[in-house]
């Protein structure tokens, strides 16, 4: 049995989503990862968000095209909205944990100056 899936790609580095059409799903997102496909190469390393099965292969390109408009774009952030929300606050735990550390290492480095100085004064 042949399927032609449509697949949602997202970089794990930076802010890109790709969309595209394939037959073979892991082969294509491995080829991604690796850098073989010109258009996604400088966005590797992916990870793979959502898809599609088709049994027909122009239901396929035809779903590959609408997620590539604009109202596609909308379209899959509707249906991906938990995936992004989550995405959202495990970011911002990041930023709010990279913060604190922040702070407690210019505490750190608060005390070992002072101490540095009172060696020197004393």
């Amino acid at each position: 049995m042949i399927f032609y899936y449509v697949y949602v790609l997202q970089s794990k580095t930076k802010d890109f989503i790709y969309v595209g059409f394939t037959q073979d799903l892991q082969r294509r997102l491995r080829e991604h990862n690796n850098k073989e496909e010109l258009s996604t190469k400088h966005y590797a390393p992916f990870e793979l968000i959502h898809y599609e099965a088709y049994r027909n292969i122009k239901d396929a390109k035809r779903r590959e095209g609408y997620f590539k408009t604009t109202k596609g774009k909308t379209t899959l952030k509707i249906m991906l909205v938990e995936y992004f929300k989550e995405k959202i606050k495990w970011c911002t735990d990041i930023v709010r944990h990279a913060k604190i550390l922040k702070n407690f290492f210019k505490f750190v480095l608060d005390i070992y100056l002072f101490h540095q100085l009172r060696i020197l004064y004393w």
